[in-house]
C-alpha cells in the first residue's frame, strides 16, 4: 500500500474514487434500482474496510450485501470461483 500512496498519481486516484475535495457519492435511493445490485465484500478487506459496509448499504439501501468470507480487497483474485457464481447468479 505505500508504494501506491507514493505513486504520483495517487492523489488523483483517491479524489476521483473517495471523492475527497467535498463531493458527496450519490448513491441510489430506496426504490429507484431498475436492475438487482449486489456489493461484494471481503471480510479481511483492509483497503475498503468491513465496518465501512454499512456505508455503501447507506447509500444503496436496495442493494444486497455479498460477504466473500475468505477474501482481502480482490476476492476476484482470493476467491474466483465465488466471485465468478456471483456474477452469474446476479446477470442472469
Amino acid at each position: 500500500m505505500q508504494t501506491y500512496a507514493a505513486a504520483p498519481s495517487a492523489h488523483d486516484l483517491m479524489r476521483n474514487l473517495v471523492m475527497l475535495e467535498g463531493d458527496v457519492p450519490l448513491g441510489a435511493p430506496k426504490g429507484s434500482l431498475t436492475k438487482r445490485v449486489v456489493i461484494g465484500w471481503g471480510r479481511h478487506d483492509r483497503v475498503c474496510l468491513p465496518r465501512q459496509a454499512h456505508r455503501a448499504q447507506a447509500l444503496f439501501p436496495d442493494a444486497t450485501l455479498h460477504w466473500f468470507e475468505h477474501s482481502g480487497h480482490y476476492p476476484q483474485w482470493d476467491m474466483p470461483v465465488e466471485t465468478a457464481q456471483l456474477i452469474l447468479d446476479v446477470t442472469q
